[in-house]
């Protein structure tokens, strides 16, 4: 999806919609003779509470360093591309990253985001046309007839010339420039994208939850004497599994005695040091998070596991009850 396209278009809503603003008050403030000072606070005030609510939407929801940074991710680019890239890559990256909305990304969620980040930014820009056409504004309002303030005196192509690329000048023209793109950088920017999703979810496995995920995994190793008895887990799952844990690994384990590292012992006793009921709730959270991933039959493994131990439990007293006999 073009980001890039989806701001510029919201960036031109919204400086129309600010400049019909400001023939509104400015000749509401000539027809009730205020002084132009106190109309031109009017229209400042008139979209600063739009504005103020809308970066405290944006602060709670974490994502105000966006607001302090997007000069500087335009900067790292050649000037033709800076924005577009800022937007497309750093952006949506920082958005993917630091999103609040319970670890879930959609493009909905995006696309708003981005529509208040435009209007915050539109008003920005904005207010710096207005202080710069001043004195035309107040040389309008003295005079008799406002009718003569035209749209080219507020002109949007003057207002942001450097951050802005040809498309804002001509909202109707081509943006061809702009759609041709290769598959290849298409399909590089989409994978771009799932694989910070990926690494995102994987970030969110605790350590404890890491250990129990390898202290499962290795049950279904052990066949007939392990806890799980199902089908081969599929190889894909596997190395999903190991993706996921692969950075508590411990290379000590090469040097020493296995018992006397705590790798090796935590994977050991994985489950059996949480009560039922801390168990339940760890598996339970880690089996969500599985599930987010799409890994949604180990998930159902983890979330039964307690399940399995009590069959597992039964099956070996059984047997010990038929050996005493």
């Amino acid at each position: 999806m073009d980001y890039h396209r989806i701001y510029i278009d919201h960036i031109i809503s919204n400086f129309e919609e600010l400049k019909a603003l400001v023939f509104e008050v400015l000749n509401k403030g000539k027809k009730s003779h205020h002084a132009f000072d106190t109309t031109f606070d009017e229209i400042l005030d008139s979209f600063f509470p739009k504005k103020n609510q809308l970066k405290k939407k944006i602060r709670i929801n974490g994502l105000d360093m966006a607001i302090h940074e997007f000069d500087n991710w335009q900067k790292k680019y050649v000037f033709s591309k800076g924005l577009e890239l800022a937007i497309n890559i750093d952006l949506h990256e920082f958005y993917l990253t630091n999103i609040n909305f319970k670890g879930i990304f959609t493009e909905e969620n995006f696309e708003e985001f981005l529509k208040d980040f435009a209007f915050i930014n539109t008003v920005t820009m904005f207010t710096k046309v207005l202080y710069d056409k001043k004195l035309v504004l107040i040389e309008f309002y003295k005079s008799n007839d406002m009718t003569t303030l035209s749209d080219e005196d507020i002109s949007l192509t003057e207002a942001i010339p450097e951050e802005l690329p040809q498309i804002i000048k001509d909202p109707e023209a081509s943006v061809t420039t702009n759609k041709i793109e290769s598959n290849i950088e298409k399909n590089t920017q989409e994978k771009s994208i799932e694989q910070i999703l990926i690494t995102n979810n994987i970030k969110k496995f605790k350590t404890k939850e890491k250990i129990i995920l390898l202290h499962i995994l290795y049950e279904f190793t052990k066949g007939d004497d392990g806890i799980i008895n199902l089908d081969s887990l599929s190889l894909t799952d596997f190395l999903k599994i190991i993706a996921i844990t692969k950075d508590i690994c411990d290379i000590t384990l090469f040097e020493s005695r296995a018992g006397v590292v705590s790798y090796y012992n935590n994977i050991s006793t994985g489950v059996n040091k949480y009560n039922k009921n801390q168990l339940i709730k760890i598996l339970n959270q880690i089996s969500d998070k599985l599930e987010v991933m799409k890994i949604t039959k180990f998930a159902e493994v983890v979330r039964e596991y307690p399940k399995y131990i009590k069959e597992k439990e039964d099956s070996n007293k059984k047997l010990k009850d038929k050996s005493a006999k």
